[in-house]
């Protein structure tokens, strides 16, 4: 039913709809905690600061966010596929319940980093959904054993089947959804 309603817009084959529909959901979770977010940042800082200090914030963000994804791409390529975008979902979490902590200090400063990193996470959710689906739907880390054009090297044992096995350990796709 699926393949039929989005048929219009996309070619989406039956084996990939489970993914395609899981995708959605990422990408709406992760848009709709950044627009739960966004106005209770900009709401508190606005509140404690003025209106007047923003722009100096958001000069400073452009530089911090800048060096930080810097660091997150340098980190990102140096962690094992499966490992990075978890350990980043875990992070960004602490993050928001350490927060809820700060808070109680009523220190203004805390409206500032809040605020700072709420534009954070919103350019770490994006990259880390193009990430997911770069990991998913990339071609070139298909198995080579599902590909009929692939030439694999044939086992002796038996000359009419691919060994995969070398392959397969390599490349095969992560299942992450």
């Amino acid at each position: 039913m699926l393949q039929r309603v989005l048929s219009p817009v996309v070619e989406l084959r039956r084996e990939e709809a489970t993914t395609a529909v899981m995708m959605f959901g990422y990408s709406f979770l992760a848009m709709t905690a950044y627009n739960i977010l966004k106005p209770i940042t900009r709401s508190k800082f606005i509140g404690d600061l003025g209106p007047d200090n923003l722009p100096y914030v958001l000069l400073a963000a452009g530089i911090l966010i800048g060096i930080l994804m810097t660091g997150y791409s340098w980190l990102m390529a140096r962690l094992p596929e499966r490992g990075g975008l978890p350990i980043t979902q875990v992070g960004m979490s602490a993050t928001l319940f350490g927060f809820w902590f700060l808070f109680r200090l009523q220190a203004t400063w805390v409206s500032v980093a809040f605020y700072l990193m709420a534009l954070l996470l919103g350019v770490l959710l994006i990259s880390q959904f193009w990430t997911l689906a770069n990991l998913v739907y990339d071609p070139g880390r298909r198995n080579a054993c599902s590909d009929s054009s692939a030439a694999a090297p044939r086992s002796a044992a038996s000359p009419g089947r691919r060994s995969c096995s070398r392959t397969r350990r390599r490349s095969a796709p992560p299942t992450c959804c």
